[in-house]
């Protein structure tokens, strides 16, 4: 399947070694770095990126935690990984992709000490179904056409 990913800022300066991890797990179709002019354009981002289904306290959160680093860039990857095994996930009440979730849950643990002020999800954004990767893509590149960037490509 493929899935899409995002490396926030607060782990920037490491996405060589989560692209590593990554791909551990997935085969990397694409990478596209961005660097946000500004923090309020990086902000924009961010807000764009979480469905009106995300409470605005959480997304106002991972905003805060993500300002204790200078960095307004991030890494987007879109990959394929192998989907076939699934799994009950307890604390999301539903099935999951094991490789996906597994891929998931290292990246996190192993880099959430690394960074600076770490709040769940402020390392690495990352698509579950496909459903969520072609709205994320159109997300992703709506945004790149009002800021008159180059678009994502997979």
């Amino acid at each position: 399947m493929k899935s899409l990913g995002i490396i926030w800022n607060t782990a920037y300066n490491f996405r060589y070694e989560v692209l590593k991890t990554l791909g551990k797990y997935a085969k990397t179709l694409s990478i596209k770095n961005i660097d946000f002019d500004n923090w309020d354009e990086y902000e924009e981002f961010v807000r764009a990126m979480y469905p009106q289904v995300t409470p605005k306290r959480v997304i106002d959160e991972k905003i805060y935690h993500m300002k204790f680093t200078n960095c307004n860039s991030i890494c987007i990857v879109v990959f394929d990984i192998d989907t076939s095994a699934v799994r009950y996930h307890p604390r999301k009440k539903h099935e999951v992709y094991a490789n996906l979730q597994d891929m998931k849950d290292e990246i996190r643990n192993v880099f959430a000490n690394k960074v600076i002020s770490y709040f769940f999800d402020t390392i690495f954004h990352c698509t579950d179904n496909e459903d969520e990767f072609n709205a994320d893509l159109d997300t992703i590149n709506t945004f790149m056409v009002k800021h008159k960037r180059s678009l994502v490509h997979c």
